[in-house]
């Protein structure tokens, strides 16, 4: 009978483990399902919940801070199909909004798209009390803000040329907030 060695047993035991770490890692992964997008009501819904929330500085959406010198953000989910990296954001000024911003790496017809789907999207969630208004941007894009008399909270989406880095992408971002935050000029 051969006899095995003790730096031979400790070889073949990593070989085997890293076999069976890798054959459970590929079961399990197909046992993982894609987030499908939200359909159009259940978008109108989630969208209409972050307009009530926003007098209450959107309190039950704040889970997990980030803290900054200047602001304060929470990682919240999307209400849009196509909307990504959103959050609420408290600057020092006690001001709070939720903006979502995505990167439209197709270029300028991308982000017109999706802002057009939008607008559309979100002038059937909010209805017929409120009143849209459109201006261009300083880079050429496209903002439309919707208001509600009465209100202070102010709903918008904006398409625009990126200001920063090499290549300048097109993005497409979403606003929902306070009527005074929006007083800047648009980029």
């Amino acid at each position: 009978m051969k006899k095995t060695t003790p730096s031979c047993f400790l070889k073949s035991l990593l070989v085997i483990t890293t076999v069976a770490t890798f054959l459970l890692m590929t079961a399990c992964s197909g046992l993982t399902s894609k987030k499908e997008p939200l359909s159009e009501s259940e978008a109108c819904e989630h969208l209409n919940e972050l307009v009530a929330a926003h007098p209450n500085k959107f309190a039950e959406q704040k889970t997990i801070k980030r803290v900054n010198r200047k602001m304060n953000s929470w990682t919240v989910p999307s209400p849009f199909p196509l909307a990504k990296k959103c959050m609420v954001l408290e600057w020092s000024t006690g001001l709070h909004a939720f903006v979502c911003k995505w990167d439209s790496k197709s270029g300028m017809e991308t982000a017109k798209a999706d802002y057009l789907e939008g607008q559309r999207m979100i002038q059937s969630c909010l209805g017929n009390d409120w009143q849209e208004e459109t201006s261009a941007t300083k880079t050429g894009g496209e903002r439309a803000r919707f208001s509600k008399s009465g209100s202070e909270t102010v709903v918008s989406i904006r398409y625009f040329k990126g200001s920063r880095g090499i290549l300048k992408n097109w993005f497409t971002a979403l606003y929902i907030g306070d009527r005074s935050n929006l007083n800047t000029a648009v980029q």
